[in-house]
């Protein structure tokens, strides 16, 4: 078994001009969620 470790946060999930409120960071989260899910089906 492999392990696949990805860490985001704090600026990496703040868009420009916005506050970086817990619901815009989670609302921003869905494009890399979704890239990252891939990347863990492609891992091997």
């Amino acid at each position: 078994m492999k392990t696949l470790i990805v860490a985001l946060g704090g600026n990496a999930l703040i868009k420009f001009g916005e506050e970086g409120t817990t619901e815009e960071q989670f609302r921003n989260l869905r494009v890399p969620i979704s890239q990252i899910a891939k990347l863990a089906r492609d891992y091997k």
